[in-house]
């Protein structure tokens, strides 16, 4: 079974903040209005609601009014009273009771299952919000958590911007390599080792026919040489002539073998040589462009899987939103901002985005139906209709706080000095004069404190006890008719019997 919506019955506050003391009922209407001078308490009164729910979450750092030794809150929630005291040293006590009395083991628990944090869920500074920031605290209120996701998706973004500097990187690399022109290329660099060789082979040819044409050259000078020492020694003829026949034998000999050498056209293998060296550094500049091209397509199949991993990632999230029961029919959002049936939410009118931003305060509040409204004077009398249509659609009681002057003034609550102020139309009189006046012949004179709320009956009256500086005041009447309908125009509630 499901516990009936809570609202405040009854507000007091002493010594918190600003307020001196307050007692605030508020009517059915739906809208509390709490206005007074800038610095007067109005603020306090909604700072007082939060403190008194919200906890040590909720609680600023002075909390007591200056001067004071403690404060005190107390709501009456229907069938909850809460009531906390502060003291000047920051130390909280928190009583949460049933109509009964009845006392609960963990009263801050049960007011945070009530409210949660959402009783700082402020809908006019929700709508003037950007787009971006509405989007987080949606998100935040309906405890949707993409942390673990949004933690995944930054790794994965760092992890692709790598690749994509590692790619721009070998690009740059590949760009620096000409890419070669003119007549197709081999696979594979030449083999120049057998072409070496056959130059090594062809140098040393060469090198033996030098070698031989310079014996000739020196046996035509010995030739020479024995031929000079023939003409001078010619007593040695003989001798020479025998070693002339030997010598023009060698000649004949080293003739011959000079006679038929051809040297090798070492330009020519040095050519070939010089053209292969100029292929296999084509070819291995073109090897070089095929590494560089299968490294740039594999970097780029690893951002591709990176983008489909982000892509799945943010599918998850379209799938956890999907599962996520939205407060108003149509409502979804995006990281950029929320959208009222697949539109912008901003570019809604002013009146109906303020009224998405009740609604969603109001379903963010199932079982506290309570909303605090700071800021107010900032509504126009157009938003003013529009937070109170809602406030009657969805049950709730709004608490506007605003300066002076402004829609809803008439039953607007006066904050002035730190108090309420009271209507001094009225006729009041203090102490012991009060209980002349509620006496069994004065029946219809009503016995209220300093607000103008109800102490007691007509008839209890006659038996209490008022000191002469009781701080009780009774509002006085004629003695007329008690159907007389002044009465009913003098008191909204109707005389007391």
């Amino acid at each position: 079974m499901t516990n009936p919506p809570l609202q405040i019955v009854e507000l007091r506050i002493q010594n918190v903040k600003k307020i001196k003391a307050a007692r605030i009922r508020p009517d059915a209407s739906g809208l509390v209005v709490v206005q007074g001078k800038n610095r007067a308490g109005k603020s306090s009164v909604l700072d007082a609601i939060a403190i008194a729910l919200g906890g040590s979450s909720e609680t600023c750092a002075e909390p007591v009014r200056r001067g004071s030794d403690d404060g005190e809150i107390q709501i009456d929630l229907g069938s909850l009273q809460v009531r906390r005291r502060i003291t000047a040293e920051g130390k909280t006590t928190l009583t949460v009771s049933n109509r009964d009395g009845a006392r609960f083991q963990s009263p801050q628990s049960l007011l945070d299952g009530l409210v949660g944090k959402k009783i700082a869920f402020d809908p006019l500074a929700f709508f003037r919000d950007p787009p971006a920031k509405q989007s987080e605290t949606l998100r935040k209120l309906l405890g949707l958590d993409f942390s673990a996701i949004d933690d995944k998706i930054v790794d994965v973004y760092k992890k692709r911007t790598e690749i994509g500097r590692d790619i721009a990187s070998l690009k740059a690399q590949l760009a620096a390599i000409p890419a070669p022109s003119g007549a197709a290329l081999p696979a594979e660099p030449i083999a120049l080792n057998d072409v070496l060789a056959e130059l090594d082979r062809a140098t040393d040819v060469n090198t033996a026919n030098a070698t031989k044409r310079s014996n000739a050259s020196a046996a035509n000078a010995q030739v020479a040489a024995t031929v000079a020492k023939l003409d001078a020694a010619r007593r040695e003829v003989a001798r020479l002539a025998g070693i002339l026949a030997q010598d023009q034998e060698k000649l004949r000999i080293a003739n011959e073998a000079a006679a038929d050498l051809q040297d090798v056209d070492l330009s020519v293998i040095r050519s070939r040589a010089r053209e292969i060296e100029t292929t296999n550094g084509l070819v291995r500049q073109q090897q070089q462009r095929v590494l560089f091209e299968k490294r740039i397509a594999s970097w780029e199949s690893m951002r591709e899987a990176a983008t489909n991993e982000l892509e799945e990632l943010d599918r998850s999230k379209e799938v956890l939103l999907a599962e996520t029961k939205m407060p108003i029919d149509g409502l979804g959002f995006t990281p950029e901002g929320i959208r009222l049936n697949g539109v912008p939410l901003e570019q809604a009118s002013s009146a109906e985005q303020l009224r998405v931003s009740v609604a969603i305060g109001a379903a963010m509040n199932p079982q506290l139906r309570i909303l605090l409204l700071r800021d107010g004077s900032l509504l126009d009398a157009e938003s003013f209709e529009a937070v109170r249509e809602m406030a009657t659609k969805h049950n709730m009681q709004v608490w506007i706080e605003r300066v002076e002057d402004g829609p809803g003034d008439k039953d607007a609550i006066v904050i002035q000095d730190g108090q309420m102020k009271v209507d001094d139309s009225r006729k009041w009189i203090r102490g012991p004069e009060a209980l002349k006046l509620a006496s069994p012949r004065r029946p219809l004179h009503v016995l209220r404190d300093q607000h103008g709320y109800e102490l007691a009956p007509p008839e209890a009256l006659a038996k209490a006890k008022l000191e002469p500086e009781s701080d009780a005041w009774v509002y006085a009447v004629e003695d007329v008719d008690p159907n007389d309908p002044r009465l009913t125009k003098a008191w909204p509630t109707g005389p007391v019997s």
